[in-house]
């Protein structure tokens, strides 16, 4: 985890395209591990935790730092705009 960028439930929301409630609903409800850090009673998510969450909603998250639009499983696009998942 040295020098692995941490994200908000926020950040990970706008990244996979998923509104923030569905995530915490997937995570207080057992679905979907909950993310090892907790800091201020905020989790916090690392990389593993982003492609956990993917995988679970069926998204697959964009490689660092090309924007391009988050697409399905099935390579629709979902309409929303991706941030980098993943730091170099």
């Amino acid at each position: 985890m040295k020098n692995e960028k941490c994200y908000l439930l926020n950040e990970a929301a706008k990244m996979l395209g998923v509104p923030h409630y569905r995530i915490a609903y997937a995570l207080t409800t057992g679905l979907v591990e909950e993310p090892p850090l907790r800091i201020a009673n905020k989790r916090i998510f690392h990389d593993d935790d982003i492609r956990r969450l993917a995988a679970h909603f069926g998204v697959e998250p964009e490689k660092c730092g090309n924007g391009h639009a988050a697409t399905s499983r099935r390579g629709r696009a979902t309409g929303k705009t991706k941030v980098a998942a993943c730091a170099d």
